[in-house]
């Protein structure tokens, strides 16, 4: 969000964070009216969720925006130039 212009922080956030939310609620309906079998689901995603975390937390550098304001200038470009 950082990288975005000013302009379009809001309605990219927004987007995402309606889609972020929006797919939760699809499942519980679905598991709630048409399947029954959830658990293993939940057991599953909640696993998947938490791994892909635990390994994103050495891939992913800090915010550009936050290594600026700790004036940290050579890793935030370096963050800046990260893909």
């Amino acid at each position: 969000m950082d990288m975005l212009p000013k302009a379009w922080q809001v309605p990219v956030g927004s987007v995402l964070n309606l889609i972020d939310t929006s797919l939760p609620a699809i499942g519980v309906v679905y598991f709630w009216k048409i399947s029954k079998e959830w658990v293993w689901w939940a057991v599953t995603f909640c696993e998947f969720g938490s791994f892909l975390v635990i390994v994103g937390l050495f891939f992913i550098p800090e915010s550009p925006k936050y290594l600026l304001c700790k004036k940290r200038y050579e890793e935030a470009r370096t963050a800046v130039n990260f893909f």
